[in-house]
């Protein structure tokens, strides 16, 4: 038995060809369960909200469609069924305009060249690299060695901004097309914000125009708005790249879907030790704020809960812990320009006001179209050195920041319970630079709150860490964690 495959942005088998059973199987295949759901029913918490899975098949009364990333299963499932096949290939080129891509003129490190050439090769999949190894300038290079109209999906403003600044740099491109708000400009590079697409949809014109389609930062994104910003595109090359496309939600499954499988793994530890980046030390500073309300209810205490924006406000208003931060940048700054992050901009203004009173020259780092003239003011005073302390929100420039020379960061509000936040914040340190010998990143840890639990992670994460004792003193972090009997 054979039958045709169509294959254009999804995979199209009609259901004339293939039985019930087997129809059922490559649905099964397709559909996962939500495990976010599940995690909240078990925690007692609202969960009705949260869909009980996610569905990336679809179908007409003539045609099965299947997500194109899942090729190699489904190839499987029909070798399985003995079912033979016929591909008739309608992914689009994209528009002869994409040959106008300037050569990239930067000179790739050995992993760089092998991840260009075999996301090149296989045409569909992701790219698994830290940060600070130049995914943006592999993202580049692809576009420029496979000469076709190459869009670029982003999922916030800070990293717009980044690939439209680096494509004139890297590229020499002075005319970026640009998808955003009510912008629309098609160019042989196009840089898209994820939440335009979904607004606007893609049409016909947008979805000819492209033949390689990339995804940056695969996994920040929700994960349906990702897929359905990538799924109506034909592109003959769809690529995701992600520093690590695994997800707190487990949701990572919809863009193995979406995309395939990981072509290529750039290890960090592989980097640290070729010294492409360094191997940022994490210094863990204990607080003694205290929130005796925070935390899962339980029969003996009904009245906790999980409440971050909550928590967040008074960790904002907490004098001791303020002062706890400044004490650390007002030491720092005095040799090395600092970056203190926050989730709450009230606390970036409150942080900021603290280092401006005491003679500190800062620069404000917060996102929204209503600060971006400031913070494109801020990023230039760092990157000139006129500026020695950057005070913003995760959101703005835990990702998507690209200041080398940088050497210091503040986490002024917990992430430890995270690991891909944790990790993107620390690869904003990590970069090599001019001049620049080390890198650290202090973790303001509330003990009171979260126990040991959090230093547990941040040991497990990174293999330089040390943790201030009550004398004041530095202990290695495994160390820590023994003479506390963990």
């Amino acid at each position: 038995m054979a039958i045709n495959i169509t294959v254009d942005n999804r995979i199209r088998i009609a259901r004339q060809d293939i039985d019930s059973d087997l129809e059922r199987q490559l649905k099964l295949e397709f559909t996962h369960e939500n495990p976010k759901r599940e995690a909240l029913r078990r925690m007692g918490l609202p969960h009705w909200g949260e869909p009980k899975r996610f569905e990336t098949w679809g179908e007409t009364e003539d045609e099965l469609s299947l997500p194109r990333g899942g090729m190699p299963r489904v190839r499987k499932i029909l070798e399985d069924a003995g079912v033979h096949r016929r591909v008739i290939d309608r992914r689009v080129q994209g528009s002869p305009e994409g040959r106008q891509i300037p050569k990239h003129s930067m000179k790739l490190y050995g992993y760089q060249e092998e991840a260009v050439r075999v996301c090149c090769d296989r045409e569909c999949g992701l790219m698994r690299a830290p940060t600070g190894c130049g995914k943006t300038t592999v993202g580049f290079a692809i576009a420029s060695r496979l000469k076709v109209a190459t869009l670029v999906i982003v999922y916030n403003a800070g990293l717009f901004d980044q690939w439209c600044k680096r494509a004139e740099r890297e590229l020499g491109i002075d005319d970026i097309g640009v998808i955003r708000g009510n912008k629309r400009k098609l160019r042989p590079l196009t840089i898209a914000m994820q939440q335009t697409i979904n607004a606007r949809g893609v049409d016909a014109e947008m979805a000819q125009y492209f033949g390689n389609v990339i995804q940056d930062e695969v996994q920040r994104a929700p994960a349906r708005t990702a897929f359905q910003a990538v799924d109506p595109f034909p592109a003959r090359y769809r690529l995701g790249i992600s520093a690590d496309n695994r997800r707190k939600d487990k949701l990572e499954c919809l863009g193995h879907d979406l995309f395939g499988e990981v072509l290529i793994d750039i290890k960090r530890a592989d980097l640290i030790k070729s010294g492409h980046v360094l191997d940022v030390q994490v210094k863990i500073v204990p607080t003694d704020f205290e929130a005796d309300w925070y935390g899962m209810p339980t029969e003996e205490r009904p009245e906790s809960e999980i409440n971050t924006v909550k928590l967040t406000s008074e960790m904002m208003e907490d004098d001791a812990r303020n002062q706890l931060i400044f004490a650390v940048v007002a030491q720092e700054q005095r040799d090395e320009q600092v970056l203190v992050l926050s989730h709450r901009r009230e606390h970036c203004m409150r942080l900021d006001q603290l280092f401006v009173a005491m003679g500190i020259k800062t620069g404000f780092l917060i996102g929204g179209e209503e600060n971006r003239v400031e913070f494109r003011r801020s990023v230039e005073g760092v990157e000139r050195g006129t500026i020695r302390v950057g005070v913003g929100t995760f959101q703005a420039i835990g990702q998507g920041l690209d200041l080398p020379g940088v050497s210091v960061g503040v986490c002024a509000t917990p992430i430890a319970s995270n690991r891909q936040v944790f990790n993107q914040v620390r690869g904003r340190f990590c970069r090599t630079s001019k001049g620049k010998q080390d890198a650290r990143l202090y973790y303001l840890w509330d003990q009171h709150v979260f126990g040991i639990k959090h230093v547990q992670n941040i040991v497990q994460w990174n293999a330089n860490v040390v943790v201030m004792n009550d004398r004041g003193e530095w202990i290695e972090g495994r160390e820590f964690l023994r003479l506390q009997g963990v």
